[in-house]
């Protein structure tokens, strides 16, 4: 499989951060299916200051959000968060 989390470091000490790795890991699904941040946040009904919010990592999505980006992305939330392990970020 591809590696889905682009920018993230597996070998260094550098920790990732959770919401880090999730606003990674959204941007890339959002990216390969050539979508802005506006057009995500039509499909899943939310404001776009909130999809470039989590994307940036500022902050983490609920699971009402999550289930919203998900179905808009046509991606399983399973897989979603399998992406976001991959990344083995730090969880405090």
């Amino acid at each position: 499989m591809y590696n889905l989390v682009r920018s993230l470091c597996y070998d260094c000490n550098m920790a990732v951060s959770l919401v880090e790795a999730f606003g990674q890991v959204l941007r890339t699904h959002r990216e390969r299916r050539g979508w802005s941040q506006m057009m995500l946040a039509s499909e899943a009904g939310l404001h776009l200051n909130a999809v470039g919010n989590l994307e940036r990592g500022k902050r983490g999505p609920t699971l009402q959000t999550l289930f919203l980006l998900c179905r808009a992305l046509d991606v399983p939330v399973a897989h979603l968060v399998a992406d976001i392990e991959k990344a083995k970020p730090a969880v405090k």
